[in-house]
């Protein structure tokens, strides 16, 4: 999904002096354009995706570990049980932090002038 670019009105907030439309960083103050972490939305929706994909990844790894070592009877039973039971809850907070990610960069994610302090 492309997010749209979020544009400023030719003004910084801190120094209230005139910024070109194009430029991130003030001239007369040094604020930066953006979220407070620096990135734009499609950074944080990007990365979301990639924290989803990667939690339903080792989600379904050690799904299948775990059926294989059930239907082999396999003496790694108790270690796959142990991963499910130690690993599950991180993939799980994985795809809902993704998820939480993503919906926030489409949403309510905080684009303005920023200054370090």
């Amino acid at each position: 999904m492309k997010l749209p670019e979020d544009k400023h009105q030719g003004q910084c907030d801190h120094c209230k002096s005139e910024v070109p439309l194009d430029a991130v960083v003030c001239a007369a103050c040094g604020a930066r354009w953006g979220s407070s972490t620096g990135k734009t939305r499609q950074q944080v929706y990007d990365l979301g995706k990639t924290k989803v994909k990667m939690g339903l990844v080792g989600a379904a790894f050690f799904a299948i570990f775990f059926a294989v070592t059930i239907y082999f009877e396999s003496g790694w039973m108790l270690l796959s049980m142990a991963l499910g039971f130690l690993a599950g809850p991180i993939c799980v907070g994985w795809v809902i932090g993704g998820i939480i990610s993503m919906r926030r960069a489409k949403t309510n994610l905080s684009i303005q002038w920023w200054r370090q302090s």
